[in-house]
């Protein structure tokens, strides 16, 4: 399968002084944009490659997976929503920028913009269209660029999937509107004039690739890893990028997939999938989690090992808008059991516990076998603590937790970090 085509067609020498090449004569080249993270913004081919789909599952961990084989350590932000046109994103990019919380201080994050694919009949070339629909798409694209550069992120114009059999007339509307809008609104992101993310011509490389599209020859099947690969072999060559760390990271996250679902499980519950900080599922590691002192564990509708954000903001805050909490009474506690299996023993790093709460107060206290002990409050939005941690002899660990305040325990996040 080919993935990608190299886009290194003769530069003019502006966009080589974007990119951070050197121009004639030795002048020092511009350094590349810093990006921290990736928002991927667009409709339902951006929703089926980073989140939801239909055929290959959930990909939040597949997409994380595909940056960390490259070695980097860019968070992923799946934002596309299925049917969505560039008018619907121009009317909800401000929403959408606000809920994934502040900007980490000192991060840029990169927001990939894929969306017109619902705006375009497959067989409504750029030329055939009125200069009315032209103008109201360029606008509109336009007006989504500028909400996300005043707002603080980078934008990063991209060309459109293609359903099959589309090719040519998406071909039409990435020569005239796309690539040329990139060069005047973001040049960061061009090479050649031509777009850095360029899925029109990802998918004209691969249109004989089996099963690239799922059976609707619509929507993403086997063009779905690709696409993930392409976004970080772009990004690593286009930007500024965290190098993946070597310290072993893994983290248990309350994840609410469906926005004010909360489960009632009053006996244990356990976690066997677990994946690392590069994505990769590690045998023998599990997390169990119970409520204790006849109390009910109550939780969103999964708990996941999550391979996403090892750190908190930003996508971070999105999954962490779940909590797992426990009912009265006041001395019930919750309990969590990671083991990590025997060639873990004895190791020690630390633990990052996070809550995310508006509700005041909430406190919850969380004490290690070792007698460290720290109180997470909340009050604020996201908190995390930090305390030492050593595992025992099994490679095993019990984390405690009780609430101190009048409503119940509640943790977002627990992250173990190997020293």
């Amino acid at each position: 399968m080919t993935v990608s085509r190299e886009l290194d067609r003769p530069a003019t020498r502006d966009a080589q002084r974007v990119l951070g090449t050197r121009r004639r004569g030795g002048e020092a080249a511009l350094p590349l944009p810093q990006i921290d993270y990736l928002v991927m913004i667009g409709s339902s081919s951006t929703e089926h490659t980073y989140g939801g789909n239909p055929i290959l599952g959930n990909q939040i961990q597949p997409s994380r997976a595909a940056f960390c084989a490259e070695g980097i350590d860019v968070p992923i932000v799946g934002a596309g929503i299925g049917g969505s046109t560039i008018a619907n994103v121009k009317d909800t990019i401000a929403t959408t920028l606000s809920n994934l919380g502040p900007i980490p201080t000192g991060k840029r994050i990169g927001v990939v913009v894929c969306i017109g694919v619902n705006d375009i009949p497959y067989s409504l070339t750029y030329q055939a269209a009125t200069q009315g629909k032209r103008d109201q798409m360029r606008n509109d694209l336009i007006a989504i660029l500028a909400t996300i550069r005043n707002a603080g992120y980078e934008p990063i114009l991209a060309t459109l999937t293609t359903p099959n059999g589309g090719q040519v007339t998406f071909e039409t509307w990435a020569d005239n509107l796309y690539h040329p809008l990139a060069v005047q609104e973001t040049p960061n992101w061009t090479r050649g004039g031509r777009c850095v993310f360029d899925y029109t011509q990802l998918y004209r490389d691969n249109m004989a690739t089996p099963n690239w599209w799922n059976p609707d020859n619509t929507h993403p099947w086997m063009a779905t890893p690709a696409m993930q690969t392409y976004a970080a072999q772009r990004i690593k060559q286009y930007a500024k990028v965290p190098q993946l760390g070597s310290k072993e990271r893994f983290i248990f996250a309350a994840y609410n997939g469906v926005v004010g679902g909360f489960n009632i499980a009053p006996i244990a519950e356990t976690l066997s999938t677990v994946l690392n900080w590069r994505g990769q599922a590690v045998a023998g590691v599990s997390l169990t989690t119970f409520g204790t002192g006849g109390a009910t564990l109550q939780r969103s509708t999964a708990v996941r090992g999550n391979a996403g954000v090892l750190e908190v903001g930003l996508y971070h805050h999105r999954a962490q808008s779940a909590n797992i909490f426990l009912s009265n009474p006041l001395a019930g506690r919750q309990q969590w059991t990671a083991n990590f299996g025997a060639g873990y023993a004895s190791r020690g790093g630390t633990l990052r516990a996070t809550l995310n709460s508006s509700m005041t107060p909430r406190r919850t206290r969380i004490t290690l076998p070792n007698a460290a002990t720290v109180d997470v409050q909340g009050e604020t939005g996201i908190e995390v603590k930090e305390l030492p941690f050593v595992l025992d002899a099994s490679g095993s660990i019990m984390v405690d937790m009780y609430r101190v305040a009048t409503q119940p325990t509640a943790i977002s996040a627990l992250e173990f970090e190997f020293g």
